[in-house]
């Protein structure tokens, strides 16, 4: 009697394993969980693909073009679905002006050639695009600058985690989908099986019309199954990516609360910024003493300027630490007053040695506009941090999120390439339409290390195609230069199109054809 009801339960578990409903079975959860699993596949799913395939389309192989902005958008209106579907109506304050960037950002990339700056630009859209999702799926108004990048880290790790999940919910809509939803699943497995079978007729039918074969040879040798493969992993890729991350934003499983930081007695801060503020005192006060006889200013500012800049950027780092770890009293506002007025006198004496240093050489690269550019930048933030030191409330980590961003935003708009280019042109020593030997050498150094943005600039200044006269090695040489031929080198051969339009390189493209 037993043997006889163990072979019937045998019986009847395998013909529950070989049910059509066998592979959809997930782990038992309850029915609002499964329920809450279809809602979000059924508002995820489709505009999730539809957004991998417009990153396709716009975005793959094609950083900097006019699909920029256009991709941006599609993003944000992406992502102001998956806020709605979590019960986000109306975004945070502070929201659109993070859209604002990611949009003139993606502009910036279709106007600039400037590879530094492209790829500056898309790290940033990326970097405020998550500030702006933790913005809104977090309580953030206590978090600093390390809790946003640890919780980035979590974001990117729960996107990898939320794969199961994405599993799990197709299985669950499967199961619990109607007849019409089914319908397309079966769709899909009966292209999978007869693939093989059609890949046998069209060959056979290959083998009878030459001219059919013809047509799809043609078809086929425009279509690489390299390139092709690429295309396909890139689209699958980029629909994982958005429905992964807007699915682990939906579990809400990002803590919001911020640990209490250790503090330590003030003691130890006042001693170490007393050390400090007088050796930098001592600095700023040699500053007013004259060079010894012979030396040259500009000859000497390259020398400390790095070191400068180091130095400012370590005393930011100081400030924003001890502003962390240590408490509030008199004493300490005190020195760390000294301290950002000693780190403000060495960021004028590094930004003076580098005007020195331009002004003797007479060039601009893009080097040295960054440095001052971050310079600026840096004063700008220690600006924050002083008005730290008076008031503890003082919203640092938004205060310099927004100057970053916005200092950022004109100098990616700026086009440094061009000023550069307009700099050193109007520097050149010029005799008619002759130009020396050693200024011949800088133009052409200027053309190959200047983007196609300073077309332009050579245009403006007269210098596409112009002469040079001078002894050289003992003999005369008499040469030209022509600056479309460096163009023609950055532009290449690769096709123009609509979808690839850049302002700079169109701009270029029509100096070269003139």
């Amino acid at each position: 009697m037993d043997n006889d009801e163990s072979i019937e339960s045998m019986r009847k578990r395998e013909a529950d394993a070989a049910s059509p409903d066998a592979v959809s079975n997930v782990p038992e959860e309850s029915e609002e969980a499964r329920a809450e699993r279809v809602r979000i596949w059924r508002g995820l799913a489709l505009p999730a693909l539809v957004l991998g395939l417009l990153a396709t389309i716009l975005v793959y192989g094609n950083p900097a073009s006019v699909t920029m902005p256009l991709f941006v958008i599609a993003v944000i209106a992406f992502f102001r679905h998956v806020m709605r579907l979590s019960g986000i109506q109306k975004p945070k304050r502070g929201s659109l002006f993070c859209f604002a960037v990611m949009l003139l950002l993606a502009l910036s990339d279709c106007l600039t050639d400037n590879a530094f700056i492209i790829t500056c630009n898309n790290i940033g859209i990326c970097l405020v695009l998550a500030v702006a999702l933790l913005h809104n799926f977090c309580d953030d108004r206590l978090w600093r600058l390390g809790t946003y990048f640890a919780r980035m880290i979590r974001c990117a790790g729960g996107t990898v985690e939320s794969l199961g999940d994405a599993v799990s919910d197709l299985l669950v809509w499967r199961r619990e989908a109607g007849k019409g939803s089914r319908t397309v699943i079966y769709a899909l497995a009966g292209a999978a099986i007869s693939a093989p079978l059609l890949a046998v007729v069209i060959s056979l039918l290959c083998s009878a019309d030459e001219r059919y074969a013809a047509q799809l040879g043609w078809l086929f040798g425009h279509v690489q199954p390299g390139p092709a493969m690429r295309v396909c992993l890139f689209s699958a890729a980029s629909v994982l990516v958005a429905y992964c991350t807007s699915r682990f934003l939906l579990k809400g499983n990002l803590p919001s609360d911020v640990k209490e930081r250790r503090q330590f007695p003030a003691a130890v801060a006042l001693t170490a910024l007393t050390l400090f503020c007088l050796v930098y005192i001592s600095f700023v006060l040699s500053q007013f003493v004259p060079p010894p006889d012979g030396a040259s200013y500009a000859g000497t500012a390259r020398e400390g300027f790095f070191q400068l800049l180091a130095v400012s950027v370590i005393n930011v780092i100081i400030v924003q630490a001890v502003l962390a770890r240590f408490g509030d009293c008199a004493p300490l506002k005190v020195l760390l007053s000294v301290f950002c007025a000693c780190t403000y006198a060495m960021i004028a004496s590094a930004a003076l040695r580098m005007f020195r240093y331009i002004g003797h050489y007479g060039q601009l690269t893009f080097l040295r506009v960054l440095v001052l550019w971050t310079l600026a930048v840096l004063s700008l933030l220690l600006a924050g941090q002083a008005a730290q030191v008076f008031s503890r409330r003082f919203p640092l980590f938004r205060y310099g999120f927004a100057v970053t961003c916005a200092c950022y935003v004109a100098l990616s708009l700026a086009r440094p390439d061009y000023w550069i280019a307009d700099y050193n042109l109007s520097r050149l020593e010029q005799d008619g339409t002759k130009l020396s030997f050693r200024d011949i050498t800088e133009l052409e150094m200027l053309a190959r290390k200047t983007s196609c943005d300073a077309a332009s600039a050579f245009e403006r200044a007269g210098m596409l195609c112009v002469d040079f006269a001078c002894d050289a090695l003992g003999r005369h040489v008499a040469e030209s230069f022509d600056y479309r031929d460096v163009l023609r080198e950055k532009l290449g051969d690769k096709p123009f199109t609509p979808r690839s339009w850049n302002f700079s390189r169109a701009r270029a493209r029509r100096i070269v054809q003139e």
